[in-house]
C-alpha cells in the first residue's frame, strides 16, 4: 500500500472513499483510492490486494473479476 496524506480530516467531517480498479492480475488486483471531503482530496492511495487461501496465492474470484471489468467500461 502506498499512501499520500494531503490534508488532515477533522472530527465529524463527512468523508467519501472512492475506489477504482487500476490493474488485475491472476491472483491480485491494484486499486486506486481517494478520501474526499467535499470536492477536496485528503488522501490518495494505491492498494495491491492478493487472494490467498491455505497459505497459497489463488486466482481472483471470477465474480469479482467480472464486476471490476464492468466497472472499467
Amino acid at each position: 500500500m502506498g499512501i499520500e496524506f494531503l490534508k488532515p480530516a477533522r472530527m465529524d467531517d463527512l468523508l467519501d472513499v472512492v475506489t477504482r480498479p487500476v490493474e488485475m492480475k491472476g491472483a491480485s488486483i491494484v486499486l486506486a483510492q481517494e478520501v474526499l471531503r467535499g470536492s477536496g482530496s485528503l488522501i490518495e492511495a494505491t492498494v495491491r490486494v492478493a487472494f490467498i487461501s491455505g497459505g497459497r496465492a489463488r486466482p481472483t474470484p471470477k465474480p469479482l473479476r467480472l464486476a471490476m471489468k464492468a466497472d472499467q467500461q
